[in-house]
């Protein structure tokens, strides 16, 4: 995956969950531990959602990127983040990780979206 089509994933996922009612509160959070693709909120829930972009399954699904290895990553990440923010603040009940996959055509259509809310529980 390139660049450019990750960033097309990465969009095409804050635009669903802005008309899902999620507010996003950051985007590529980079740290020691790895990177967030976003930071969203909704319903007292800060949500961390991991998004994967493929334009061909060459390379297998999306959701077959989303290792134990990434989401150990990004569970690292994650909780870097609720500490360094005021994220942790009491307002915010809970967390929790999702992940959004993206299947594209070469023009940046959409083939498949898979959306897995609480990814892991």
């Amino acid at each position: 995956m390139n660049k450019k089509t990750g960033q097309t994933g990465e969009d095409l996922a804050c635009d669903f969950l802005k008309c899902q009612g999620y507010q996003i509160l950051f985007r590529n959070i980079r740290c020691l531990y790895g990177e967030i693709d976003i930071v969203a909120y909704k319903d007292l829930t800060i949500h961390f959602v991991e998004v994967k972009t493929r334009k061909s399954l060459r390379f297998g699904t999306p959701i077959e990127s989303y290792t134990s290895i990434k989401r150990e990553r990004i569970l690292k990440t994650g909780l870097w983040i609720l500490h360094e923010t005021n994220l942790s603040l009491p307002f915010y009940k809970r967390f929790q990780f999702d992940f959004m996959g993206y299947i594209l055509d070469k023009n940046n259509n959409i083939l498949q979206q898979h959306w897995l809310e609480n990814a892991w529980d």
